[in-house]
């Protein structure tokens, strides 16, 4: 799963209607500069290490 799919079903979980839902994912995206990466992944991320 990508970091995008996995804030979009939270945000489908929390019933959160799609228009907003995509904004406010966008912003949490670019707030942890996650964008441009938005559909890698996220087994692909660096460990930290």
């Amino acid at each position: 799963m990508d970091p995008y799919n996995v804030l979009d079903f939270q945000g489908m979980l929390y019933k959160i209607p799609e228009n907003k839902r995509k904004k406010k994912i966008r912003m949490l995206l670019e707030l942890v500069e996650l964008m441009g990466v938005e559909k890698k992944i996220i087994k692909d991320f660096s460990g930290g290490r």
